[in-house]
């Protein structure tokens, strides 16, 4: 449908940014383990440069060529992805930070727990949030759908080893 035509560039793109910090984790590993912190920092300053300058340019073009990015990906009947797609997109930025925090920093340092405290909690949080959405969208989908023609609620969903916060957007017709 709709949500799956609108995150297929996603998760194209977020497969580039995983290459790139899963290939970085041995050498922030590497870095750690040698007591060398400023060059620990400044590597990690050079992956946020990087997610910056990849990201915020791929948003950018994303949201203004989303009609014929859809077309090319799903065909002429997925014109209802359009929208979804265009508020995905900017999940990219938050996915490559949180990777970077994940990945490159909590993981050298053996913050394992923290990790895994970040994901149950995430986890609760995006399960209580999908209920609160699910109950209070028949209230909040008049003011959702005179702006995008979906409706939609917010969740959190957990992704790339951190969370981040989708909006799930349902036709009008639920």
């Amino acid at each position: 449908g709709y949500y799956t035509t609108s995150t297929k560039l996603f998760y194209i793109l977020l497969g580039v940014l995983s290459a790139f910090t899963s290939v970085m984790l041995p050498r922030m590993s590497a870095l750690i383990s040698a007591n060398n912190k400023d060059e620990f920092r400044s590597k990690i300053n050079n992956s946020l440069d990087l997610v910056f300058m990849f990201t915020i340019p791929v948003i950018i073009w994303t949201i203004y060529l989303t009609p014929e990015i859809i077309l090319l990906l799903s065909g002429k009947g997925y014109g209802g992805a359009i929208m979804p797609m265009r508020i995905i997109s900017s999940m990219l930025f938050i996915t490559g930070i949180a990777q970077i925090c994940v990945i490159q920093i909590l993981m050298p340092i053996k913050k394992d727990n923290v990790i895994l405290i970040g994901s149950l909690i995430g986890a609760g949080v995006g399960i209580l949030s999908a209920r609160i959405g699910y109950w209070l969208l028949p209230y909040t989908k008049n003011v959702m759908h005179r702006i995008t023609g979906w409706d939609a609620f917010v969740s959190p969903t957990i992704a790339s080893g951190g969370v981040q916060v989708g909006v799930r957007l349902v036709p009008s017709r639920f």
